[in-house]
């Protein structure tokens, strides 16, 4: 490699329900060093918020989009009843992706990008490359029970983050020389570990935490660098933060953890650019 513009960077970005905004404070400061993004692969939130940023590659224009009142109209997504597969049907969070989108296929988008969902009859995570990218979407986050699955061709499928919550794999077989890996499934969700709740849906939520921290340790151990913003549990899907103004607050979280390893980022990448 010549120069830094023959080094390909990945960012795989995982899931973690209303605690994705922390993904573009990642993105906002990755953008403003000059640190590519050649590569994106994300998961559940994380694919939502990958698919917006490689086709509008513009943290400020994603950080607007994302925080603007019509953003809000989360709450009226939901209010989309399903009777088949799950309460929520999803169609409207998928309208609405494809309008600020324009309707792109995964070959309209400026960075290259895959959706992970899981094949609900096989458990195996399916990767997604081709179509409609707001249905991929769709399908990468859609919880079970909340939402109803997503049909791709032949298969059934389901929220990522069951299968493949940190797809740093997925980037690195794009082609990325360096992963970077950012990780919402982290220590923060275990504070109080001591206190058992008498409430069956905190416990249901904990241990679906629990599995996921666990994959994505896993998933993690191939990545180059590790970005964790130190956000908090906000149960299943993180109402909290769409619904309540939190936005802004994980944005920043996701800058400060980014800031931490900056000079880690760059150190790797002029050592691999000096070692060709």
């Amino acid at each position: 490699m010549d120069n830094k513009k023959s080094l390909k960077v990945g960012l795989a970005l995982s899931g973690g329900g209303g605690k994705g905004y922390a993904h573009i404070g990642v993105i906002k400061v990755l953008e403003k060093n000059n640190i590519p993004i050649d590569f994106i692969a994300g998961s559940s939130v994380g694919a939502l918020f990958g698919a917006l940023y490689s086709f509008l590659k513009d943290s400020r224009e994603l950080e607007k989009i994302s925080l603007d009142n019509d953003f809000k109209k989360f709450l009226n997504f939901v209010i989309d009843p399903s009777s088949d597969g799950g309460l929520i049907k999803g169609d409207k969070i998928r309208k609405y992706i494809a309008e600020i989108i324009n309707d792109a296929n995964f070959d309209d988008l400026k960075i290259p990008f895959r959706a992970v969902a899981t094949d609900f009859n096989t458990a195996e995570a399916v990767v997604m490359s081709e179509g409609e990218v707001s249905l991929a979407v769709q399908a990468s986050t859609s919880f079970p029970f909340i939402f109803k699955p997503v049909l791709w061709g032949d298969k059934i499928l389901w929220d990522g983050g069951m299968s493949n919550p940190l797809p740093v794999d997925v980037v690195r077989e794009m082609g990325a020389d360096i992963v970077i890996g950012v990780n919402l499934y982290n220590q923060t969700m275990f504070e109080n570990k001591n206190k058992l709740k008498e409430n069956a849906y905190w416990i249901f939520v904990k241990s679906l935490s629990a599995l996921q921290y666990s994959l994505a340790k896993e998933c993690l151990k191939s990545a180059d660098v590790v970005i964790n913003p130190s956000v908090d549990n906000f149960g299943l899907i993180g109402l909290d933060s769409f619904l309540k103004g939190k936005g802004n607050d994980f944005i920043l979280k996701g800058e400060k953890a980014t800031e931490i390893v900056l000079p880690t980022i760059k150190e790797l990448i002029k050592e691999i650019i000096e070692k060709d």
